[in-house]
């Protein structure tokens, strides 16, 4: 099996690319910024491919940067599934932690926001994976389902925090349900697994401050997971 994972930032895709020893390989026809690494391991050709930086210490995030690396993986690697891995923020008052691993059961836009009849439907996304690929990875031991939700501000506002209420969202992060779309219009499987570096709903720490203290122990339990996934896979 062929399976691409797409990582935002270098530092979330650090230990998974020490995990399994990936190598770094040519990039990709295209003049989006990126690095393309790339293995075999247990029997699967492993493909990771992370988004450039801004500058030198700036990664590109968001959902532009997401759907146009997505896009071109798919288009010129032709996975059979592809993984979107990364950090996120959690709700305390549904259990969530730092350093949970979970694994979307559906995925939403929370700041799409036109009140214009019909367009609302389609503005939210509302994705879901293919259960072939993701019933089996619930076996997997703390590995938590969850609907995340998708906005491309780091912090909330008043109005994503409603919104995100309305959707029964646990996970707050910025790029899957973008890459869920673009995927589904290719018609390829599609899973997200995203790590807690920070509570959106009860801490009062700011979220920049609680991200940076907890990425190394999110990433880590991140890779950890990726690697079972890829073994039950």
């Amino acid at each position: 099996m062929k399976i691409c994972i797409q990582i935002t930032m270098a530092e979330e895709a650090k230990p998974f690319l020490e995990l399994l020893s990936l190598k770094k390989c040519e990039p990709l026809k295209t003049s989006i910024p990126h690095n393309l690494y790339h293995e075999t391991f247990e029997g699967h050709e492993i493909f990771l491919i992370v988004n450039g930086r801004f500058n030198e210490n700036i990664s590109f995030i968001g959902t532009e940067f997401a759907t146009l690396i997505s896009y071109t993986a798919i288009s010129q690697l032709a996975p059979n599934i592809l993984i979107n891995a990364g950090t996120a923020g959690g709700k305390q008052s549904s259990g969530l932690k730092i350093g949970d691993v979970t694994i979307a059961e559906k995925v939403f836009f929370h700041d799409h926001r036109v009140s214009i009849p019909g367009y609302n439907e389609y503005f939210k996304g509302d994705f879901s994976p293919n259960i072939k690929y993701y019933n089996p990875l619930l076996s997997i031991n703390n590995l938590i389902p969850a609907i995340v939700s998708t906005g491309n501000s780091f912090e909330m506002n008043s109005s994503d925090e409603k919104s995100i209420l309305e959707l029964n969202s646990s996970v707050k992060e910025m790029e899957l349900c973008a890459i869920a779309q673009v995927a589904s219009f290719h018609n390829t499987p599609w899973i997200g697994i995203k790590s807690i570096t920070d509570i959106i709903d009860i801490s009062e720490k700011p979220t920049s401050d609680q991200f940076f203290e907890n990425l190394n122990l999110a990433c880590t339990n991140l890779s950890k997971t990726l690697k079972e996934i890829i073994s039950i896979l």
